[in-house]
């Protein structure tokens, strides 16, 4: 890695909570299910280059619902781009969110099973968690790395 590409590298942490909850009392599921993680990545990993992705499954994939997705990817101003998917049943939602250095942000997305759908009928399904993104190495930073404050 040159000293360019040291300059220029930051990470990525998410930290994600996928939620599966009866929301009517006629409701196929009896008790709240819930699954967690955290996902780091640094923009110096091979597949972040614009237009390629790496994508994280959320929930254990031998389970059909919900289906909770991750894709990471980064643009051309190496910004981390952020695609959340929720699908409960028919019922689906889909969040993108672009990200730059030093930032931290919260996301919720919810979905809801319609009343025609047996798989997964009265419940509901929430993920939300944190993003931060790290800070962008800069020349100021470097040398007070080096020379101290």
């Amino acid at each position: 890695m040159s000293i360019l590409d040291r300059l220029s590298t930051y990470s990525i942490e998410i930290e994600w909570l996928v939620t599966w909850f009866p929301n009517e009392t006629k409701s196929i599921l009896s008790d709240h299910r819930m699954q967690a993680g955290v996902i780091l990545h640094q923009t110096s990993e091979a597949v972040f280059v614009p237009g390629k992705e790496v994508g994280h499954y959320l929930w254990p994939t031998e389970q059909l619902l919900p289906f909770a997705f991750v894709t990471l990817g980064i643009d051309k101003y190496d910004n981390f781009t952020v695609t959340f998917e929720l699908q409960l049943g028919a019922a689906r939602r889909r969040k993108t969110l672009i990200l730059s250095p030093e930032t931290t942000v919260p996301y919720m997305i919810n979905v809801n099973a319609g009343s025609n759908d047996s798989a997964a009928f009265g419940t509901g399904s929430s993920l939300y968690g944190v993003i931060t993104t790290g800070q962008r190495p800069n020349l100021l930073n470097l040398a007070t790395r080096i020379l101290g404050p």
